[in-house]
């Protein structure tokens, strides 16, 4: 009897039956002891203490970026994990059961209800749930000042949205702190929208830049639907798709910020899709709006566009069947005007106006695009790495997602489908974008938004391979297993969100501190703001929440001679007043060090000194 069983058997065994005891068994222990961040990160702790070093080696990075951006929801975890290792169970369940005693009826059932999810009701009612249920998640906390993860980006465009509600729109930037008086960092199109709803609503500048961000998230949603369906994907991988968009735990934290990539990655995918269905369909004025959105994304910002540009060539040459695709009169027009353009804005908007106004100061290459050495190291690939695997997607679907992009490029060549020609062509076009601006991609996770739909595209691409395999067996339980599969796939989305909670939490104590000096001090002085012992830095958090014009100053500064002298004597002529502010913890640090100013005002989080 034994030389007669099936050596499957045990491998389905080890694949379903082990996994799913252990998942429930550490779901439940999650959910008594709550240890979650230990069960899962502890292997990873272990090899930073054996291998980190002093000077920081690329374990340093990880263990900084989990510490900063992880906040588990112990609970979740531990319900998802129990549901997935049950359903894993019950897989394992169905296929130890040989075919034959399984009934006709059960697959009947699944088939009835796959075939429901094609219907075009029933798609919209999935699709409207998803939708819902993100924009739920959007509008937590909506009223909270701005959190401490990317404050510094955030609050400069804030800053922006302020003073173009208060002054009027110009295409120069305006900022409250006065250490560096930098200007025209990118085309302000959403920062003016921004300021418009602000004055239009009534609303808070933050949260003006808030609501744009949300309705750019729903009309990227409609849009990414829109361009799916173009592409005859299937009605489920269109729905798994967009789940795992709209519950990407990077979109969630940044549709929700006062940021201005959503604009940019909305008029990229916008100007992608009308570029294909102008192939299609041969109509101008699908070729004018793509040329159109093209250039307002380039504008906003150029590495986003890149990526879209890199896959519109790639598409025109695989269906042209010859690189002399790209030379023909439409597309030469194309390319010229966005290539112009970048140009234009590089040479005109950036360095000129940039020199022009700031005194002939303006970013250095090296902020952009990095050393070269930057390219031969490893941390900066782990830091895309983790960035991709956790924030993008979760670990699973990455892996996923690099399986289905491997299959999708084999069967390119024997398929003309173009859904595979076009995001085949975002993967060139990721690559030569990240080389290209190297250091802002591996410092700033933002730049990874426009690669949400992209993984979702090649995840839910390997996931479907693995259910079109379960499908040709043709038995009675192939259709029962993929259901579960795609009910454990949800989960897993779901466990991935659960597990990288990005931190949205504000930093409290400069907002409370923000808001006692606007009801304090009037509009028309100027505050030094203490941020620090020895680095004065240029970062508009800190004024942005006092909506005071001022100056980020460190204690190394307060204690050279001259020093606030010489800053007052440059603005003495826009301003009444002179503060100072100083937080208890850097008061106490020197409290001699301001024996010579009149104190003005103490509470819980610190001292104004009236200075002028």
């Amino acid at each position: 009897m034994a030389r007669r069983l099936d050596p499957w058997i045990y491998i389905k065994m080890i694949f379903t039956f082990v996994p799913g005891i252990s998942i429930i068994y550490y779901g439940i222990e999650i959910i008594i002891q709550r240890n979650v961040w230990d069960f899962f990160y502890s292997i990873i702790f272990k090899l930073i203490d054996k291998y980190g070093t002093e000077t920081g080696t690329f374990l340093d990075v990880a263990e900084k970026f989990f510490y900063i951006r992880f906040n588990p929801a112990d609970v979740w975890i531990g319900v998802l994990m129990i549901i997935i290792g049950c359903l894993l169970f019950l897989i394992g369940t169905i296929l130890l059961i040989p075919d034959k005693y399984i009934s006709t009826k059960y697959k009947l059932v699944f088939e009835k209800i796959n075939s429901k999810i094609e219907t075009k009701t029933v798609m919209v009612t999935l699709l409207s749930i998803i939708l819902f249920s993100s924009l739920f998640y959007l509008f937590i906390d909506f009223n909270e000042p701005i959190s401490h993860l990317h404050s510094f980006k955030q609050t400069e465009v804030a800053s922006n949205i302020h003073f173009y509600v208060e002054e009027g729109f110009k295409l120069e930037e305006s900022f409250f702190n006065k250490n560096i008086d930098l200007k025209m960092f990118s085309y302000p199109l959403y920062h003016w929208t921004a300021a418009e709803i602000a004055i239009l609503s009534g609303l808070d500048v933050v949260q003006s830049g808030r609501i744009l961000n949300i309705l750019i998230f729903i009309i990227t949603f409609i849009l990414f639907y829109k361009l799916l369906s173009y592409l005859k994907i299937k009605e489920l991988s269109i729905v798994l798709i967009l789940l795992m968009f709209a519950f990407s735990p990077l979109g969630l934290y940044f549709y929700r910020a006062v940021h201005p990539d959503p604009m940019a990655i909305l008029f990229t995918f916008a100007s992608v899709f009308l570029f294909i269905k102008y192939e299609s369909e041969d109509k101008p004025i699908n070729i004018l709006l793509s040329i159109s959105f093209g250039i307002l994304a380039c504008l906003i910002n150029n590495p986003i566009y890149l990526i879209g540009f890199i896959s519109i060539i790639f598409y025109r040459i695989y269906f042209s069947k010859t690189i002399k695709g790209l030379f023909q009169k439409d597309f030469l027009i194309y390319s010229s005007i966005i290539v112009l353009t970048v140009v234009y804005y590089t040479l005109t908007f950036y360095k000129f106006n940039a020199n022009a106004t700031n005194g002939m100061q303006y970013l250095a290459p090296d902020f952009i695009f990095g050393p070269l050495v930057q390219r031969i190291e490893l941390t900066p690939y782990l830091l895309l790495l983790l960035w991709n695997s956790f924030e993008v997607t979760n670990p699973i679907f990455f892996v996923l997602a690099v399986f289905g992009a491997g299959l999708s490029i084999k069967s390119l060549g024997k398929s003309s489908e173009k859904a595979n020609a076009i995001f085949i062509g975002y993967l060139p076009g990721i690559v030569i974008t990240i080389m290209i601006f190297f250091h802002v991609f591996q410092r700033h996770d933002y730049y990874h938004l426009s690669f949400i739909l992209i993984t979702s595209f090649f995840a839910v691409y390997g996931f479907s391979y693995i259910l079109k395999k379960l499908a040709e067996s043709k038995n009675n339980r192939s259709v029962i297993v993929s259901t579960l599969l795609i009910i454990i796939f949800i989960c897993i989305q779901f466990l991935g969100l659960a597990l990288l909670k990005i931190p949205t939490e504000p930093e409290k104590e400069v907002f409370e501190a923000g808001n006692y000096i606007q009801k304090n001090i009037d509009k028309k002085s100027f505050v030094f703001y203490t941020m620090s012992p020895d680095n004065e830095g240029w970062n508009p958090t800190y004024l942005f929440h006092t909506r005071r014009i001022g100056y980020n100053i460190s204690l190394l500064s307060l204690g050279k001679e001259h020093y606030m002298e010489s800053v007052i004597s440059r603005h003495i002529k826009d301003f009444d007043k002179f503060y100072l502010y100083v937080p208890n913890d850097y008061y106490l640090t020197d409290p001699q060090l301001f024996e010579k100013y009149k104190l003005f005002k103490t509470f819980d989080l610190g001292r104004i000194y009236r200075i002028k």
